[in-house]
């Protein structure tokens, strides 16, 4: 995505092909540095909801909580080969 002017919508990152073995996500053919970016744009998404429920919460403390949302999706997104 870096460098292009694709755009991908947040439902396509979320799409899983399970044809190949193991299943795989437009997240995991992607480069790291576009992988941190849907990484992030996800951790977004989750504040977004967050924020609708309780429109009391903090954005500025959100949103220094980001890059920790994002390390904790890109976690899960590990393949686990066990």
């Amino acid at each position: 995505m870096s460098g292009s002017n694709n755009s991908v919508s947040f439902s396509d990152i979320l799409k899983i092909n399970c044809t190949n073995k193991p299943a795989e996500s437009l997240y995991h053919s992607a480069n790291a540095e576009t992988q941190r970016a849907m990484a992030v744009s996800c951790g977004l998404e989750l504040l977004k909801v967050k924020l609708g429920i309780n429109s009391n919460t903090d954005i500025t403390y959100n949103l220094s909580e980001l890059p920790k949302y994002a390390d904790l999706i890109q976690d899960a997104l590990k393949v686990n080969n066990k």
